[in-house]
Formats: structure tokens, C-alpha cells, sequence
């Protein structure tokens, strides 16, 4: 069983990275060769502008012309390495979308802001003693190999448990509210303008710090203690006065093709068995009693396992935050300052962007870190036939018919996941799916300060409602993480 403990990390290797905007005429191949014969060729090629601009084609047109994917990739995050192979052998170089959602500055596709924003988060990373690496999630996980928690051994998961965690782990609520069902009964959707929306302030890395993470060696449970770190299989009774939302997860056909579908049922009286963790139990069985509203009921406990708690992550966190409050704090004081501005740095608005953009690289970093321990693996793409496309979906129900799936030439480009074998790697879906669960029971407390009749949908830490909510105001005081923000 792999063991993680706190570690100095040495040799990190800093890749040369040269910066392009995305151009409107020039092949991809043609800037590969360019670099490729520089004197001082570049690792990576960070690429600024529109995802509409960086299309299939374009970056498929190099494998006509000398180079090919070093690996499969995944189109969506406009990421991917090209190797081509010479007499002297062989050279590779990574290029990357910088700001797609998925990267290290989203939303930022001006190429001098981008560059600039780089320059400020990579002046901030020097207080780590690592490199900036090549990806968010990597960067993260090589800081957090040097924050844990000296002294302490962190024991990997059974296999079999870790599969376990992650099946029954949604990272996200999404649920709109059982009124705007499409049936002929139901109301018309509001348009987001028409609603007020309530955000939790960077919830991820508000909760790490708290003293709910399991750590040490599973232990199987007899039964559910409130606080206590775990997964229980259990079944489940909804008061018969209840008359809000569904505070436990559950998966459920949704009666299209072989998809399954994470629900919250609130069915007064309905009785269900899911496997549930332990934030999200604690509230619907003791918690709930706080907002004057009935406890749910554990009617039968089939099986479980159970944790130590601690703070494995508060360390790590806490560093990031800081980094980020900086940089937050450096871009509000050259706003009221105009100090060190000029034309490059300002947004149509005028306002200072280089170190929003470089803080919102700061919370990349936590938030996709969070998801590599979550996943010991990489998602790339493969081809499927027309002829095998239905056993596919047989196989792989969790998958059909999401937005990774593209109809091609022949069949469909559909995900498929590689181990991640890297020694830096650290696989502890307990401590994310805790996390998960802790955000969704967080929004869902928000909830139940709510009017049932006022919610339209919850998404992820976002809630939408028709009015806006005083008890929710409140709570927001405009400085702490995971607090909710009306926007």
C-alpha cells in the first residue's frame, strides 16, 4: 500500500515557455517548426485567445506535415503534445489554450494582459521554492507533497474501496427545482436575469482547512456517528412533513438509453438506499433540526466505513489563499493608486487585470488539485466505430451522451482514461469526495435558509432564486471564503 508523507521535492524541471496569440492564417505546423529551430527551442507554446480559434483541424494539420500526437488528447481543453523525430532524435514541444477554461488564466484572452498576468503569478510562486509545472493540477500537487503534515503517514485506499468512494461521489449538485420539470404542468424556466444568484467565495478552499477529512486506515462502521468521517450504505426515511429540498445524493436511471443520473429525492415519506457521506448525512439527521425542519430517519444501515478526522489539507490551503489575497490585495491597491499602468495592463473598462487574472490562476491550482486526488488518471480521446458505438455505450453509461462524445467520420471520438504514473501523484478520493460532499451539504444549508416556493436550481456552489434572500445577505461578509455572494 502506498504511504504519503510530508517530502522535499528536488530537480523540479522549469519548461521554457515562449508566448504566441492565436493567429488567423497560420498553420499550427509552421509555429512548430519555428520553435523547433530556434536557438533556444521552447517546451511549451502558451497560446491567448478565442477556444472558436484553436479548432480540430488546426491542431490536427501538424500530423500531415512531419509531427504527430505524442499521446491521444482531449480537443475540448485545447491541450497537446507533438513529438517529430530527427536525425539528432526526437523533440516535443506541449502547446496550451492559457486561458480556456480549464487552464492556468481563464477568461483572459488578451495577449499582453496574459503575458503580464504570468509574469506576476510566477513572482508570487517564488515564495514556494518550485516551479510553476505544467499544469495547475501538477503545480498544486507538488506543493502539497511539501505541506503535509510533517510526522504524519497518510495510507492510500484498498482498491476496492477507492473504486467504492468514487461511485458514489458527484462533485457538483445540479438540480433544477422539481416545479420547471418539462411536463405540461410545469412553469416556464427564468432566464438568468430574472433570478438573484448566490455564490459560495472559493468553497473549495474554505472547507480545507476544517477538522472533517478522514485520514488513517478505514474502519468498518456499525453504524453512523454525526462528524464522524465516512461512506455509509444506508436506507433512508424522508420526514412525511418534510416540504424542501433532498439533502442526500442518490443515483437513478433517467429512462434515456443506459444513462444514470445523481438525484436528491425529497418525496415527503419516501423511503431510498444510497450510499451517503458523512457531511451530508450529518445534516440531513441532526442538522436540519437548526432550521426548524423535521430530521430524516437512517431506517436500516447495511454497511460502512469510518475514519479519523483531521486537517491533512490546511497547510497546503492556506498557503494558496494567502498567495491569492496578495495578488488581490496588489491589484486593489493599484486601482485606487494608478500607480504603474499603462495600455497594455487595462481592460477596455480600465481596469488593472494582470493580478486578477494571476490570482484566479492561484485558485486553478487548489480547485484542480483537488480533482487530481480525486482521479489517479488522465482523460484522452479514442475512436469508435459506428459498428461498436453501441456496446460503447453499453460499457460505459456513465459517459454516453455527455459532451464528450462527437460524431466523426466513421463512428465517435469518445473518452478514454490512462493511469496517471507519475511519482508525483497522490490518489485519496476520500479527502475529495469529502470535500465534495461538504460543499454540496454547505449549499444545501443555504437552501433550507431559503423559501422552497423562492428556488429555481441549484449548481455547483451557485444558487438561483425569483427573490433575493435576507438570511443569505447576512452571512455575506464580503471577506470570508465559502460565504454566500450575491452577484
Amino acid at each position: 500500500m502506498k504511504i504519503y508523507k510530508h517530502r522535499k521535492l528536488h530537480g523540479l524541471k522549469r519548461d521554457a515557455i515562449t508566448w504566441a496569440a492565436l493567429p488567423d492564417d497560420v498553420p499550427l505546423s509552421v509555429i512548430l517548426n519555428t520553435n523547433m529551430f530556434c536557438s533556444a527551442p521552447a517546451d511549451v507554446i502558451h497560446f491567448v485567445g478565442s477556444d472558436d480559434r484553436m479548432t480540430r483541424e488546426w491542431m490536427a494539420e501538424p500530423n500531415d506535415k512531419g509531427w504527430k500526437f505524442a499521446n491521444s488528447f482531449v480537443f475540448k481543453n485545447r491541450v497537446a503534445t507533438y513529438e517529430r523525430r530527427l536525425s539528432t532524435g526526437v523533440v516535443g514541444v506541449d502547446i496550451r489554450l492559457i486561458n480556456h477554461r480549464n487552464g492556468w488564466l481563464p477568461g483572459c484572452d488578451d495577449y499582453m494582459t496574459a503575458l503580464h498576468a504570468w509574469r506576476a503569478l510566477e513572482s508570487e510562486w517564488l515564495s514556494t521554492g518550485l516551479p510553476l509545472l505544467s499544469t495547475p493540477r501538477a503545480t498544486g500537487i507538488a506543493l502539497l507533497w511539501e505541506n503535509l503534515p510533517r510526522g504524519v503517514e497518510f495510507p492510500a485506499l484498498p482498491d476496492d474501496l477507492a473504486r467504492l468512494i468514487r461511485a458514489n461521489s458527484p462533485q457538483h449538485r445540479i438540480q433544477a427545482m422539481r416545479r420547471y420539470a418539462v411536463d405540461m404542468d410545469a412553469e416556464p424556466f427564468p432566464s438568468p436575469a430574472d433570478c438573484v444568484q448566490y455564490d459560495g467565495r472559493w468553497m473549495y478552499a474554505s472547507l480545507c482547512g476544517l477538522d472533517r477529512l478522514p485520514i488513517g486506515e478505514p474502519r468498518r462502521a456499525e453504524g453512523f456517528t454525526p462528524y464522524v468521517p465516512g461512506i455509509y450504505d444506508v436506507t433512508i426515511r424522508i420526514p412525511e412533513t418534510w416540504s424542501h429540498i433532498g439533502l442526500i445524493p442518490m443515483l437513478e436511471d433517467t429512462g434515456v438509453g443506459f444513462a444514470r443520473a445523481w438525484k436528491y429525492p425529497s418525496e415527503p415519506g419516501r423511503i431510498f438506499r444510497t450510499w451517503a457521506f458523512e457531511p451530508e448525512l450529518t445534516l440531513a439527521l441532526k442538522k436540519v433540526k437548526d432550521f426548524g425542519l423535521p430530521a430524516w430517519e437512517i431506517v436500516d444501515f447495511h454497511d460502512g466505513y469510518k475514519f479519523e478526522k483531521g486537517r491533512p489539507l490546511m497547510t497546503w490551503a492556506h498557503k494558496l489563499i494567502e498567495m491569492r489575497e496578495r495578488l488581490q490585495a496588489i491589484e486593489a491597491n493599484c486601482l485606487a493608486t494608478a500607480v504603474d499602468v499603462d495600455a497594455h495592463m487595462l481592460s477596455e473598462a480600465g481596469h488593472f487585470k494582470r493580478f486578477d487574472f494571476a490570482a484566479a490562476a492561484i485558485r486553478q491550482i487548489l480547485n484542480h488539485s483537488i480533482g487530481a486526488l480525486h482521479k489517479n488518471e488522465y482523460q484522452r480521446e479514442t475512436f469508435v466505430s459506428e459498428g461498436n458505438y453501441r456496446k460503447w455505450r453499453r460499457e460505459n453509461p456513465h459517459l454516453a451522451g455527455g459532451d464528450d462524445v462527437l460524431k466523426v467520420e466513421g463512428g465517435y471520438m469518445v473518452p478514454a482514461f490512462v493511469a496517471d504514473t507519475s511519482p508525483l501523484s497522490i490518489f485519496m478520493p476520500h479527502w475529495s469526495s469529502t470535500l465534495y460532499s461538504l460543499a454540496r451539504a454547505r449549499v444545501a444549508e443555504w437552501a433550507l435558509l431559503c423559501e422552497p416556493e423562492t428556488l429555481v436550481k441549484i449548481h455547483g456552489d451557485a444558487l438561483y432564486s425569483t427573490v433575493a434572500q435576507p438570511k443569505l445577505d447576512k452571512l455575506d461578509d464580503s471577506e470570508t471564503l465559502g460565504r454566500p455572494r450575491r452577484k
